[in-house]
């Protein structure tokens, strides 16, 4: 199912950093790409499906180093949570 999330200034912005790794074909970078693909400017929203949040989850908790998970938290903590709606033990 589809989720809309309104993105801020400093979300977008985060969103579309020009980072030299995430022009890289490495996981990550794809997927940031896809991300950036997702927003729709003129509404300042990105729509993601319920796939896409399960994988900014593992992206933020799975793979640690590089920066990737604070950069999601930083784009998503608002709408999913300062986890990201992950369970925290």
């Amino acid at each position: 199912m589809a989720q809309f999330f309104h993105l801020n200034r400093d979300e977008r912005e985060e969103l579309f950093r020009q980072d030299p790794a995430t022009r890289n074909d490495g996981g990550f970078q794809r997927f940031m790409v896809s991300l950036q693909q997702k927003y729709r400017p003129g509404t300042e929203e990105i729509r993601l499906e319920d796939d896409d949040i399960d994988d900014i989850r593992r992206h933020a908790t799975k793979y640690l180093g590089g920066g990737w998970e604070e950069r999601l938290t930083k784009i998503f903590s608002r709408h999913l949570g300062p986890s990201l709606g992950r369970e925290t033990h």
